[in-house]
């Protein structure tokens, strides 16, 4: 659910500084082929245990809290596509009105959303609050596993970022999946809010 910020930082990351039509087209290919690697590894590498905790999550909720989950978990996505198209909206913005103007136009789309994400986020509390137990069983069982991942995803990036130096690449975040986040609190909340799927 941080998907906002997140996507908000990887468009100021793609338009700063200003760049030629080449360079801004080479740094585009560049990124696509990072997001292709990475999901191809977490694909691969991550998801089928991944789905397995989440199954066994699921499996160990209330059917109303399993029902409440699902609409909240639909929600959650349309959310993110909403911020999605929003944020695709701001690439002209900064080619026409420049940095204030995208600035402005991002400080606009976190308040436009920010409202259906404390309503989604106020409903998961008390689900997590009653699932924290085998919440933290999960985590505790997995978290050298975890751990990996989190220094495999550090190490594609580092490799990319190291191939790509000559284009001035800045961080990438990885958080987009689940149990991969740094934060404890935000990674729980994005495996509990997860539908199952990974975007694109």
């Amino acid at each position: 659910m941080t998907r906002p910020l997140i996507i908000a930082l990887s468009i100021i990351a793609l338009a700063l500084p200003a760049q030629s039509q080449d360079q801004r087209a080479k740094r585009q290919e560049a990124v696509k082929e990072l997001r292709t690697d990475l999901r191809a590894w977490y694909m691969r590498d991550v998801l089928p245990t991944v789905s397995r905790l989440h199954s066994e999550y699921d499996a160990s909720l209330s059917r109303e809290d399993l029902a409440t989950l699902t609409r909240l978990r639909a929600d959650a996505k349309r959310l993110r596509n909403d911020v999605r198209k929003d944020m695709q909206s701001l690439k002209g913005d900064f080619e026409r009105g420049g940095r204030a103007e995208l600035r402005n136009r991002i400080k606009d789309l976190r308040e436009k959303h920010r409202d259906e994400y404390k309503r989604i986020v106020e409903q998961v509390k008390p689900i997590a609050k009653r699932s924290r137990t085998k919440l933290r069983e999960i985590f505790d069982a997995n978290e050298d596993k975890i751990e990996q991942w989190r220094a495999e995803a550090k190490k594609i990036v580092g490799d990319w970022k190291d191939e790509h130096d000559d284009l001035g690449m800045g961080n990438r975040d990885n958080s987009r999946f689940p149990l991969l986040g740094g934060d404890p609190r935000r990674s729980a909340l994005r495996f509990i809010l997860w539908d199952g799927t990974v975007e694109e």
